[in-house]
């Protein structure tokens, strides 16, 4: 998944498309997805919503972030 002769997204063998990015930072920042925003996104994130996983996933991630900055405080 990356490649370690390239740098910066060059490196990366997987990356977001200019508006599956700008429709994922409009879900993390709890803005609400135009009809304009990427469709793809907008599947998976109300897929996820209705399983619940995203917000669990959301909340565990979130969790593991605290207890690494506490960590190195």
């Amino acid at each position: 998944m990356i490649n370690g002769n390239e740098e910066g997204e060059d490196k990366y063998k997987l990356v977001l498309t200019k508006s599956d990015k700008q429709a994922l930072f409009k879900v993390l920042d709890e803005i609400d997805l135009s009809d304009s925003d990427s469709q793809r996104i907008k599947e998976n994130f109300d897929f996820f919503r209705g399983k619940g996983i995203f917000f669990a996933f959301l909340s565990s991630f979130i969790s593991l972030l605290n207890r690494n900055i506490q960590q190195t405080l």
